[in-house]
């Protein structure tokens, strides 16, 4: 009614001779303090919604309230991985609201409890994989002398510090990079 009240004032007037341009820039200005109304009042409800939340919510709808933090749903885009299947999407807006996930295992691998942020943080973990595999092929790219997962020397009675130390005949490297420092030295000269 406010937006169309220049309007109606016309038509209730019977006027004939009217500045089309007058109208628009007073339905812009109307429009224009709606929105402003609009957005204190979901300011304000925002608020009060998030000085009753527990903290954990907080910082979802924290996170949830940043510039651009809705782009994944809006413009799915293959060059971000952000093209989700039903699953991938109903998971996602699961753990961006802070809401229960579906069908997730009560214990983890490593025998503790297992959560979300578990799974972020277990050593053992598919996650850890993927965050290691990630610089792996980061350091690869652009390297010509670069190989994947060589095997190692064999041991011949070394001993070492930590039980992690893997000591089987096939052990492997993560990466292998030759002549790494010869090639940049050429420029340094």
């Amino acid at each position: 009614m406010r937006v169309s009240e220049p309007l109606t004032r016309l038509i209730l007037k019977q006027e004939s001779q009217f500045d089309p341009k007058e109208i628009s820039d007073e339905v812009k200005s109307l429009r224009s303090e709606m929105d402003k109304e609009c957005e204190e009042r979901l300011k304000e409800k925002l608020e009060s919604i998030v000085s009753n939340a527990p903290e954990e919510l907080k910082r979802a709808i924290k996170i949830a309230c940043e510039k651009g933090a809705s782009s994944w749903v809006t413009a799915p885009s293959f060059d971000h991985q952000t093209v989700l299947h039903k699953g991938e999407f109903v998971d996602a807006i699961c753990i961006r609201y802070g809401w229960e996930l579906r069908d997730l295992p009560t214990t983890c691998a490593c025998g503790a409890s297992f959560s979300v942020q578990h799974s972020l943080d277990c050593q053992l973990g598919g996650y850890r994989t993927i965050q290691h595999n990630e610089v792996r092929d980061v350091l690869e790219a652009g390297h010509p002398s670069v190989e994947v997962e060589p095997k190692l020397q064999a041991l011949s009675g070394e001993a070492f510090d930590y039980k992690s130390a893997i000591k089987d005949s096939d052990a492997r490297s993560d990466l292998k990079v030759s002549d790494f420092w010869e090639q940049h030295a050429i420029g340094l000269f």
